[in-house]
């Protein structure tokens, strides 16, 4: 049985976070308090350049550090990202064959267009890219087909015509069905002990985006606040203690109005 789409991550059997994810979240948190709840040090913050979008995605990678996410919108992101293919053979099959069919006349069509720009972006693109399921692979092509389709680009235009005209357009219908198959049997699946490894392991590869931002913010605001204000906002050499484990978007948000 599964949990509930609404349920939080940290609410599962999670493994206990590592000692890096619970400095990374304290020093996120104690900063993202301290520039919501004093109003002189977000006042120095606003003239320094730090806005209400700067907050919001600091709120964002605290919610993921510490589990407040919900497990629908875990599954929604790992359907487009499963680190294993679904046992769907037969459909990983049709999606490969449709790759093997297009590849090689889009290419084809690609290589003599006279734009080198365009045909250095649509190589890229429409090329073999490294990935580490079928279904990825797969999804990455026919990503890059429907990018083609949207013609962004005069270039983009030509080839979709080109393709269209050898018939393209049911193979990419019934691709993107297919992709949408695999996409329901991972929603669907049972939660394992290997998915909430993965949930562990992502959120530790969030602890490198949190101290990427922290450094971002001391080099913002060292030149408009002493050492202490900046210890407080949990940016110096010490580690700040952690906080009550709160609802990180109704306690840690902007103050309406403060702009």
């Amino acid at each position: 049985m599964l949990p509930p789409a609404r349920t939080w991550l940290r609410d599962l059997n999670l493994p206990e976070p590592s000692e890096r994810v619970r400095e990374a979240s304290a020093r996120l948190r104690v900063f993202l308090y301290v520039v919501a709840n004093e109003a002189p040090i977000r006042e120095r913050a606003l003239l320094a350049g730090y806005t209400p979008s700067t907050h919001e995605m600091g709120l964002y990678l605290a919610s993921h550090l510490a589990g407040q996410r919900s497990f629908g919108e875990w599954r929604e992101w790992r359907s487009l990202r499963p680190s294993r293919d679904p046992d769907l053979p037969e459909v990983l099959d049709q999606l490969e064959a449709t790759v093997a069919r297009w590849r090689p006349p889009a290419l084809q069509l690609v290589a003599g267009m006279s734009d080198e720009l365009d045909r250095v972006e649509l190589e890229a693109i429409l090329g073999e890219r490294e990935a580490s399921t079928r279904v990825r692979r797969a999804r990455l092509f026919i990503g890059a087909l429907e990018h083609v389709r949207e013609r962004v680009l005069p270039t983009f235009g030509e080839l979709w015509d080109a393709l269209a005209a050898q018939g393209i357009e049911p193979d990419l219908a019934r691709a993107r069905e297919l992709l949408e198959d695999t996409r329901n049997y991972l929603r669907s699946e049972p939660l394992t002990d290997d998915e909430l490894r993965e949930m562990d392991a992502a959120r530790e590869s969030l602890v490198r985006w949190v101290q990427d931002w922290l450094d971002e913010r001391r080099k913002q605001l060292e030149a408009h606040l002493d050492l202490e204000a900046l210890v407080l906002l949990g940016l110096g050499d010490i580690t700040p203690p952690s906080m009550p484990d709160v609802p990180i978007w109704l306690f840690l948000r902007w103050p309406e109005g403060a702009n």
